[in-house]
């Protein structure tokens, strides 16, 4: 539960930098991206879908087999997000 708490809060600090006036909003891409892959991880561990490492984008083919109706959703948006999230964090280029 102590985790879920730490996640909701990384997405409460996202929310809130996005509101903040360009280039500070930037920010929050960071933010949001570091609380869904925790989620990610945590719904996983939950899940026992085993994988020491998996990268961001592998959870949706990881979780696929272990959820219903659908699975999980936002995969192409997921994608957009972390590449946006590589662009600012190693290359410094700004959305």
């Amino acid at each position: 539960m102590q985790r879920l708490a730490f996640i909701k809060y990384l997405y409460t600090v996202a929310v809130e930098q996005s509101k903040q006036p360009e280039p500070l909003s930037s920010s929050s891409i960071l933010s949001f991206h570091n609380s869904i892959e925790l989620f990610l991880q945590l719904a996983s561990e939950y899940l026992d879908v085993g994988s020491k490492s998996p990268g961001f984008m592998d959870y949706w083919e990881l979780l696929e087999p272990k959820l219903t109706e659908g699975g999980l959703t936002q995969k192409e948006s997921m994608r957009r997000l972390n590449k946006a999230r590589v662009a600012l964090k190693h290359h410094g280029t700004l959305p």
